[in-house]
């Protein structure tokens, strides 16, 4: 049997030891790195689109407060009626507040609406309901009709219509709720 050498066996632990120290000092060297680098760029940068308009300024962004644990919604024309200074965005985000400020930042971003899978073809009154109905096509071909109420809760059919049928839709919906809600009773025509 080969005897083993207590000498040998603590150089061999010394060795692991360094090397495990090396391994963290490098880590840590790396991550003050990161850290003086992130503390160097822009106190504010946009997070997320949370509403897209292509009217000026109606467009609204998550914007991020960069270290900081915080983040604020507003629309372009708040930053810019708030005197937020642009300085403080990287430059891709500040031209992204400008773009939208002016109503233009689909364009900027080059986002191509997709044709909508489904189509209001026509909208009718149904009187004995005293409510509003809408005939529906899709790309397959196929109709369906269905109150204003309905549609709002299909969401596999509203989020593959224009932009300009779902506000229809919505729109048509809302005013129906205050009616219902209002002590009046509905009354179309004169």
């Amino acid at each position: 049997m080969r005897e083993q050498n207590p000498l040998s066996d603590q150089n061999m632990q010394i060795a692991k030891q360094n090397l495990l120290i090396a391994f963290l000092q490098k880590a840590l060297k790396e991550y003050k790195r990161l850290l003086d680098e992130s503390r160097k760029g822009k106190p504010l940068k946009i997070v997320e689109i949370s509403f897209l308009s292509d009217y000026p300024g109606e467009t609204k962004f998550l914007i991020q407060v960069r270290n900081k644990n915080c983040v604020l919604e507003l629309s372009a024309a708040e930053i810019f009626s708030e005197n937020y200074n642009l300085d403080d965005f990287n430059e891709f985000n500040a031209s992204m507040i400008k773009a939208a400020a002016q109503g233009d930042l689909r364009n900027f971003l080059k986002i191509k609406p997709k044709n909508p899978e489904y189509k209001i073809v026509s909208k009718s009154v149904d009187r004995k309901k005293g409510q509003n109905l809408f005939t529906i096509k899709s790309t397959s071909g196929k109709n369906f009709v269905a109150a204003a109420k309905e549609v709002t809760v299909m969401r596999e059919v509203i989020n593959k219509l224009s932009p300009d049928d779902i506000y229809d839709i919505g729109y048509t919906r809302g005013y129906e709720t205050a009616i219902s809600e209002a002590v009046l009773p509905i009354t179309y025509g004169c």
